[in-house]
């Protein structure tokens, strides 16, 4: 391609994002003027109008620290001094949300353990083991993640999970930050799959766990793990890696999901 055509290329892409945030920002004006005039509207209406509300902030947010960081050529480094503490732990060099580990009652409960620390964190209580379980169609085959995301919006009205399956490091990145450095903060729930050794306790094929904070420019990331405990009983049920190996563990599992 010639160095015109890329320019061009470039600048087709940056108009199709500037499009793309420019509906965005009308759609977010025209849900808020509705939401200050809700006359006529349902309780359910409005509802609903709040949760795309949600989609909308939070999918601009991403918007933005993604061009940040692409513009730049940098990792993602929020400002979290403007963060406020409380269920964060938040300094100069990390922010990390404080989760209850819960360890999976069996090899293949790390689905129904993961949601169960991912509810606890956003309600305060959750249903056992057991209940989510059925709610999200645990076998021993394991779970299907795409059943998990319904469950969770359905339990929690803090957020509107939805799943992506993007492999790019900014994308990745950026999705993390969104979640749990917004104010409305949440979890991230990981799908991953990779061997043991370096910065990884135990091998698995396929394991849910949530990713619960990350230091400054996201070279490390926390990890609550309802499975480490059962492989080491002495772990702490928190732990870091590096974002490459995280990454590396996303790529490796054929669907590629985070719920954020």
């Amino acid at each position: 391609m010639s160095k015109a055509a890329e320019q061009e290329s470039v600048l087709c892409g940056d108009s199709l994002n500037d499009l793309e945030e420019s509906m965005q920002y009308n759609e977010k004006e025209e849900i808020e003027k509705m939401l200050k005039e809700p006359e006529g509207l349902s309780e359910a209406q409005i509802e609903d109008l709040k949760e795309k509300q949600k989609i909308v902030n939070n999918s601009l947010l991403e918007n933005k620290l993604y061009v940040d960081a692409k513009t730049n050529n940098l990792d993602i480094v929020p400002d979290i001094s403007a963060f406020a503490a409380g269920d964060r732990d938040v300094d100069k060099d990390r922010i990390l949300l404080n989760m209850t580990q819960c360890e999976q009652k069996n090899s293949y409960y790390c689905g129904p353990a993961t949601t169960r620390q991912t509810l606890l964190w956003i309600n305060g209580s959750a249903p056992s083991q057991d209940k989510i379980a059925e709610g999200i169609g645990t076998t021993k085959d394991g779970t299907d993640g795409t059943k998990i995301v319904p469950y969770l919006n359905k339990k929690q009205k803090k957020r509107v999970y939805v799943i992506s399956d993007s492999i790019d490091a900014v994308t990745i990145k950026s999705r993390i930050v969104t979640a749990i450095s917004s104010a409305d903060a949440v979890p991230v729930i990981a799908r991953l799959k990779f061997d043991k050794g370096g910065d990884w306790e135990h091998e698995t094929r396929g394991h849910y766990l949530n990713i619960a904070g990350y230091t400054t420019g996201m070279k490390k990331v926390y990890l609550t793990d309802p499975n480490i405990t059962r492989v080491d009983p002495k772990a702490a049920g928190t732990y870091m890696v590096s974002f490459n190996s995280l990454h590396a563990a996303i790529k490796a599992h054929w669907t590629h999901h985070i719920y954020w």
